[in-house]
């Protein structure tokens, strides 16, 4: 039987979801931030019921409401990146800048945030001249792979400034994903989009490492459909990718998260821990909200959130004492 996680993920490739469970599925989407996708997933399909004509509603509504603020967001990256190129950068476009990039503007992705990657000796040429546009410091230097969070009030998206990617560990830099990028005309500027295989890694590095996704039993859903159409490109090289994820805890969390895709949405591949699929099955449990999940948040997770939140403002303060 499958689980209700397996059963969104199908519903957002284009599968009927069950009557019975559209509920469910509905608050899950909703915790997971696809509810504009599930929206056009199944928008090819007529409405079983008055239940699900009243529930596709709301996915409209809430589509709606995404579409309106993609096109700000649009508006917002193409002023980014005309400021960046007038400086004399071409910034690397990250997950959902990607992604509204690369559609013009049409996906219907959730973007949290507008990623961009610079390499570090543009970091002084490509930042200030966004202090002058208007753009604010949020929060400066949050993670070791972030050179700096900026806002303007005016405009919805934070901007994080990547000047290397999440994990420092791979043989990836800012240099080598920027020299394998292709660049697009966007707007009336320029901008780059990381290869299939340094996107997948950057996604594996951020969500599994970065983000903890490995030791928190996380699923970031929106990441794995974006890795899913990555995956479908067949210009993944993956003996670069399990390379760059050869050691034990790199391997565990590459061999984890592509067995998520596998589980999730039912890509072909098996995987290379039996660990994997422990850790995948602890996603699931998270998912269904068991006693079980309940008790790991509450004895183990956040109890690891806030110690690192208390090293990360230690290290916070340490640099702020150090001055710019």
């Amino acid at each position: 039987m499958r689980s209700l996680l397996e059963m969104l993920a199908q519903s957002l490739l284009g599968q009927p979801p069950p009557l019975d469970s559209l509920i469910s599925l509905t608050n899950l989407a909703n915790r997971y931030l696809v509810t504009p996708q599930l929206y056009v997933a199944q928008s090819g399909f007529a409405a079983r019921t008055e239940e699900e004509r009243s529930i596709r509603g709301y996915w409209e509504s809430v589509y709606d409401a995404n579409r309106e603020r993609n096109e700000r967001l649009q508006h917002q990256l193409v002023e980014l990146v005309y400021i960046m190129n007038s400086a004399g950068v071409v910034p690397v476009l990250l997950t959902g800048a990607a992604a509204l990039a690369s559609s013009a503007g049409r996906t219907s992705r959730i973007v949290a945030d507008l990623d961009l990657m610079l390499l570090p000796q543009e970091l002084e040429i490509g930042i200030p001249p966004l202090r002058e546009a208007g753009y604010l410091p949020w929060e400066r230097r949050s993670r070791r792979h972030t050179a700096s969070k900026l806002y303007r009030p005016d405009y919805p998206g934070l901007v994080h400034i990547h000047h290397r990617p999440p994990d420092a560990r791979t043989s990836m830099s800012a240099a080598s994903i920027m020299r394998d990028s292709r660049t697009i005309e966007f707007g009336s500027g320029r901008a780059r989009i990381p290869s299939s295989t340094d996107h997948l890694c950057y996604m594996i590095g951020h969500d599994m490492l970065e983000d903890r996704g490995l030791l928190y039993g996380k699923l970031n859903l929106r990441h794995a459909l974006d890795a899913l159409e990555i995956v479908k490109t067949d210009a993944v090289d993956w003996d670069v990718v399990r390379d760059r994820f050869a050691s034990n805890w790199r391997k565990l969390a590459y061999a984890t998260y592509l067995y998520n895709l596998v589980g999730v949405a039912g890509l072909p591949g098996s995987a290379t821990y039996r660990l994997s699929r422990a850790m995948y099955r602890r996603v699931v449990r998270k998912a269904e909200g068991s006693l079980y999940a309940a008790l790991e948040e509450a004895l183990f997770v956040l109890p690891m959130r806030l110690a690192f939140r208390v090293i990360r403002a230690f290290q916070s303060a340490l640099q702020h004492a150090k001055g710019p």
